[in-house]
């Protein structure tokens, strides 16, 4: 005899072995039933539930299997990593092309150091340091980019420290000694007058104090002053004297917020604080930018003459005046409207893109010519 399950109900039945492939019936549910063979020669089919939890079981353990083998292959990855290669591959050949990447060099500078000026002991340092540094920062764009010049960095930096400490100290100096009424003129309500005087008095006062330098290089240098060069220490002359004037603009902003403070409370601090703020980070980032366009252009005309060797003179009269003129214009039209000086700086700098492109073809022009050695 061998036991086996029905089919429908589970009840346990017994056969003879020679019965397998009758058909009976179930005692207990009554259902017509085949016996199957003795157990061991056939399978018993897996039941509906059965094969449910077959099936809900089954992607489990598969997805199993194969978490296994990729972490099986991540190990394996690990141990045959050079660890030292992969998270710090500093070796002498990286080491060299990093050291003549400009970008890197440009983009660490950028980020660095004001980190380290803050560290300075006190507020005044700090705010010396950066707006020298927001002065940098336009250098390298003019010299790299704009001028497109390579020679070293030494004659336009000493450029923006001679205009920034000395050159400011001879102009103011030099104020002392001019008459009242022309030294009010940009200061006048009258805008016309304002006008005027921002042409004539601010302008050309600043323009030739900016300007210094580059006579020093051409006197200095000679017929071997290069005409890119005297552009550029224009341009770093003008970084200068608008980095070391944002200092002093710097001051009466703050000192314009105490005055708020007094006057107003909490509510003339926030407007004195902020438009300290405002003050700083417009001088910081586009007056210098300004400065260095207006006395550029003047430094053109002067490179013009220098590398013709003809009306020098008469070239360096319509440098000032062109410079001085757009000087004018921008610090007038603050007291007209907002603005206006904004549109006055863009096409100053396209004059001024456009005064370098035709320098850069005269001196290829010159030199295809072969009048490279100045000679008109």
């Amino acid at each position: 005899m061998f036991k086996f399950p029905c089919p429908h109900c589970q009840q346990s039945l017994s056969a003879e072995p020679e019965q397998s492939g009758a058909t009976i019936q179930c005692p207990t549910c009554e259902a017509d039933l085949m016996i199957p063979p003795p157990t061991g020669e056939t399978k018993t089919e897996p039941t509906s539930q059965q094969q449910l939890q077959i099936a809900s079981v089954l992607p489990k353990f598969i997805q199993s299997l194969r978490a296994n083998k990729q972490a099986s292959a991540v190990l394996s990855d690990l141990r045959s990593m050079d660890f030292k290669h992969e998270i710090a591959p500093v070796d002498s050949n990286i080491i060299a092309l990093i050291k003549k990447d400009f970008v890197f060099w440009a983009a660490s500078l950028l980020a660095i150091i004001p980190l380290i000026l803050v560290t300075l002991n006190d507020t005044q340092s700090q705010l010396t340091g950066f707006l020298l540094f927001f002065a940098a920062i336009w250098g390298v764009i003019f010299k790299k980019f704009i001028v497109d010049e390579n020679s070293s960095w030494l004659l336009p930096i000493v450029a923006l420290f001679f205009t920034g400490f000395l050159g400011i100290r001879i102009m103011l100096f030099t104020y002392g000694y001019l008459p009242d009424f022309y030294m009010e003129l940009p200061s006048s309500e009258n805008i016309p007058v304002a006008f005027i005087g921002g042409i004539f008095q601010t302008g050309i006062c600043e323009e030739l104090c900016k300007i210094v330098p580059v006579l020093i290089y051409i006197f200095w240098k000679r017929r071997a002053a290069q005409p890119l060069t005297i552009v550029l220490i224009g341009v770093f002359s003008g970084l200068g004297f608008a980095a070391f004037e944002n200092m002093h603009y710097a001051n009466i902003a703050v000192q314009n917020s105490a005055y708020l403070t007094y006057n107003h409370g909490a509510a003339g601090l926030q407007e004195g604080v902020t438009g300290a703020m405002v003050n700083v980070l417009l001088r910081s980032m586009s007056l210098v930018f300004v400065h260095a366009v207006f006395s550029g252009i003047f430094s053109y005309f002067i490179a013009l003459g220098h590398i013709t060797q003809n009306r020098r003179v008469a070239l360096a009269l319509v440098g000032l005046l062109v410079a001085a003129s757009v000087h004018g214009l921008y610090n007038s039209f603050w007291l007209v409207q907002i603005t206006l000086p904004a549109i006055v700086t863009a096409a100053a700098f396209m004059l001024f893109y456009s005064y370098l492109t035709k320098l850069r073809l005269v001196m290829v022009s010159r030199e295809f010519n072969g009048d490279s050695d100045g000679e008109s």
